[in-house]
């Protein structure tokens, strides 16, 4: 085992219980994990309203549960798909090598299913701030949180901000000193993964996890299993801290609650760490940053309360009839009477109808206005969802979205700037992996639609990782659905390629109708079209048509007007129908 590189260098590996450095760091960690407690308690309510009122254990009404629409509708818009990796090079001898390099690369993005801890890190982002853990195994198959990895390949997971610890001294994220996570892990997984001393695995034996609490604060998981404090473990299992010095780029493990270091290596990786943070609005001295959500849950919780309370006044409302004393006939036969039927009264002026109860008009716009407030707050968040635009054309609609869509641009921006380092780090990897052998396809110059098949090894690599700079596509990251991808073809052709045509035809580019026929019918769901239109041997130039047909005038006159429409607010429902009631004097 290698010589510990914490500070204190007088202190080797064996004598790291004894290590003064240790205990101090062990220290800091716990304060700055006891600091980040607010934000962890936070962060548990805003889940919970997030899950509703019938997830598990949760037992709250939320009948308009509006933090649900809009962490659903956030999602949706900032990172729906598998994103794409670009992959560039200065040198343009390495250009082929750099198309070779974007091919594997996204090949290992799309087999690692990238999407999925990036989804869940943006919810996490959305209530308190998203951390993806990037790195390598050194081992056989092995579980680390619950997750298994291959031998040698790269792995990207989520790491639960209630897991997750860095320095709260700190002011920004390059002056911290530390950061980490903790995960469990069975003692049979830590005996087998060769990455741990027999002596040590022996000692960390009598800290097994024996209960479910934690510290005394409750987890998300709460939903699930109850939190009782005392669950069932199948396997004895421990809780393990992985920690990253920056300045002294290490990372060490140790057992939660254990007084020495289990593990230390150099950090191998890209300098940023293996730690990719996500946070929306950065807060001037302060390292954490502002969650969304925690702006807008008071509405939430305004909008909600009082649809409860609507809710509980119209099931209070009812409809009586008082009948004065010495009218009991009167009141027999009224009750016994059918709808539109006649019948005789004698003291019609003792009988009369009370409403009792009902929803106060107040209320509902009330819950129509601050609904309102919420949608703007989040962004304009119906016209995101394509609820509620007011638009009365096509085009009218997509620019109130493109308008809309201005307002989240920033967490859109931020999101692209995450995956970019998430891609990255996993590019290092599959950069430095000698053993890498990935299919890709390479074209043939000179002939165009011609491709090989080949490999990405580490015989294609040219020149050193630092020649090329890895991105995300952002594009990548946005959701179309096929027919969207149909019109943004068609209009690429119409709108580009049809006007330089005759140049393109001239480089030997031209458009295969019947691979476009085909992916129309394909995209637009329309199997009758291949039907319809069939793919024939080509005409000669002697049987195309005649080409001295009527062309359209050089000078065309066109007249654009426009029409200003007011949209339609969404608290205008919710107006109308508190006009449509009847007046009530008491809310």
């Amino acid at each position: 085992m290698r010589r510990s590189q914490l500070p204190d260098e007088d202190y080797g590996y064996e004598e790291a219980s004894e290590n003064p450095m240790f205990t101090r760091l062990r220290k800091a960690i716990e304060e700055s994990y006891d600091h980040l407690r607010p934000f962890r308690e936070n962060r548990e309510t805003f889940i919970k309203e997030y899950v509703g009122g019938h997830y598990g254990r949760a037992h709250h009404s939320r009948p308009n549960n509006l933090i649900y629409n809009f962490i659903r509708i956030m999602k949706r818009h900032l990172a729906p798909n598998n994103p794409m990796a670009k992959v560039d090079t200065f040198i343009r001898s390495q250009k082929p090598a750099a198309s070779s390099f974007e091919q594997a690369l996204n090949y290992q993005i799309k087999d690692m299913y990238l999407k999925d801890p990036i989804q869940l890190t943006i919810v996490d982002a959305l209530c308190a701030m998203g951390i993806v853990k990037v790195g390598l195994n050194y081992s056989d198959s092995v579980e680390i949180g619950g997750i298994h990895h291959d031998v040698s390949e790269p792995f990207a997971e989520s790491v639960e901000f209630e897991d997750f610890v860095w320095d709260t001294n700190a002011k920004t994220v390059e002056q911290c000193k530390f950061m980490g996570n903790r995960y469990p892990m069975t003692i049979e997984d830590i005996e087998d993964c060769g990455l741990f001393d027999d002596d040590d695995i022996d000692k960390i034996r009598q800290y097994k996890v024996t209960k479910g609490d934690n510290n005394g604060e409750t987890q998300t998981n709460f939903l699930t299993t109850q939190n009782t404090g005392d669950l069932s473990i199948f396997k004895d299992t421990v809780l393990l801290w992985d920690v990253w010095l920056p300045r002294e780029n290490v990372v060490i493990t140790y057992v939660d609650g254990c007084d020495f270091i289990l593990r230390e290596v150099e950090w191998h990786g890209v300098e940023t760490g293996p730690y990719h943070l996500l946070g929306f609005d950065k807060v001037p001295g302060n390292i954490m940053p502002v969650p969304p959500v925690a702006q807008l849950y008071d509405l939430h919780m305004i909008v909600n309360t009082l649809t409860v309370k609507s809710a509980n006044q119209a099931k209070r409302q009812k409809t009586v009839t008082a009948v004065g004393s010495g009218s009991d006939d009167d009141a027999k036969r009224l009750v016994e009477a059918s709808d539109g039927h006649a019948i005789k009264m004698q003291h019609v002026d003792n009988i009369s109808e009370i409403n009792m109860g009902g929803v106060a008009p107040g209320n509902m716009q009330v819950i129509g206005i601050f609904s309102d407030l919420f949608s703007k707050n989040a962004g304009n968040l119906d016209t995101l969802a394509g609820l509620d635009t007011g638009a009365e054309t096509l085009g009218q609609e997509q620019m109130l979205a493109a308008k809309s869509s201005e307002q989240v641009r920033d967490m859109a921006d931020e999101v692209v700037r995450f995956v970019g380092s998430i891609i990255k780090a996993i590019g290092f990897y599959l950069w430095d992996d000698p053993l890498v052998d990935i299919p890709i396809r390479k074209t043939v110059e000179g002939i165009p639609g011609l491709e090989i098949s080949s490999r990405f090894d580490h015989l294609t690599k040219v020149g050193g990782f630092e020649d090329y700079g890895l991105d995300v596509n952002p594009y990548s990251l946005q959701s179309r659905t096929p027919a969207e991808e149909t019109n943004t073809v068609v209009r690429l052709i119409s709108e580009v390629y049809l006007p330089l045509a005759e140049m393109a035809m001239q480089q030997g580019v031209q458009i295969d109708v019947a691979k476009l026929w085909s992916n129309l019918g394909d995209d637009l769901n329309l199997p009758s079209l291949s039907e319809v239109i069939i793919a024939d041997v080509p005409l000669t130039e002697k049987e195309m048509p005649n080409k001295d047909r009527p062309k359209q005038a050089a000078h065309t006159k066109r007249e654009h007007v426009r029409h200003n429409a007011t949209p339609r607010k969404s608290n205008e429902t919710f107006t109308e129908l508190a006009n449509a009631m009847p007046e009530k004097a008491n809310a």
